[in-house]
């Protein structure tokens, strides 16, 4: 796979015409026979079937042969080694229920390094991305302005554990959607996010950004892009 300047533009294009077509429009406008229940009790729609299909094409015609994809795994991973992973709708039951929180998802893993991270806000058209440690926003250097306060949100069981590292901070409600919560890290309005557990299709994408933003993370520890980092809790805040 050829990674240019080139390679994200064509990529935000063919994002954004999936989502114009297959996205906004059925926000909250899902029939009840086009869901269905994960054996995890997540839910999946026709539309993530339809967006992941396309971006597997997608990538197909780059040369990319394996991927770590929601709603195929494990029938597309080819190669432990080298893969893209795909996260079509993060936040599917937001978007089932008609709350603009969601995100499309996408990361490249090579010898368990992350070569390229790609969050895409379908609701505002804004394309993220990270390559050679450099994050773009719609392909201009990105910088984060954090405010003088902490504000994110902490679930009950981790407060205790948590909160001494961000006092006085400001809790919001929890979003279901962990693009959505990095975007909100990336425009300044969150300054903490809890990571514990998850698909790799969800946290390799935002694990390498929030890698590369300068935070500080509990606990300091060497990320390798593997399936073991499924299993592990990671606690990433701002340094105000």
């Amino acid at each position: 796979m050829i990674i240019d300047e080139f390679t994200f533009k064509d990529l935000k294009k063919f994002l954004l015409n999936v989502s114009l077509e297959h996205l906004t429009p059925n926000i909250g406008n899902v029939n009840n026979q086009d869901i269905s229940v994960k054996e995890d009790s997540s839910k999946a729609t026709k539309f993530d079937l339809i967006i992941e299909k396309l971006l597997l094409d997608y990538f197909k015609n780059l040369g990319i042969s394996s991927f770590l994809a929601e709603e195929s795994y494990p029938l597309t991973l080819i190669d432990q080694n080298e893969y893209i992973t795909i996260d079509p709708i993060d936040g599917t039951r937001n978007f089932i229920n008609g709350i603009n929180k969601i995100a499309i998802m996408i990361s490249y893993i090579k010898s368990e390094k992350l070569i390229f991270s790609i969050i895409f806000n379908p609701i505002t058209n804004d394309f993220y991305h990270l390559y050679k440690s450099k994050l773009y926003k719609n392909f201009i250097i990105h910088n984060i302005d954090f405010p003088e306060k902490h504000i994110g949100y902490i679930n009950d069981r981790n407060k205790e554990k948590l909160s001494k590292y961000i006092n006085n901070y400001e809790l919001l409600r929890k979003s279901n959607c962990i693009g959505y919560d990095l975007i909100e890290i990336l425009e300044g309005n969150r300054t903490f996010l809890n990571i514990n557990k998850g698909k790799c299709w969800d946290i390799f994408p935002v694990i390498g950004i929030l890698e590369s933003i300068g935070l500080n993370k509990i606990p300091q520890e060497t990320i390798k892009f593997n399936f073991s980092m499924s299993e592990s809790s990671f606690f990433y805040y701002a340094k105000i």
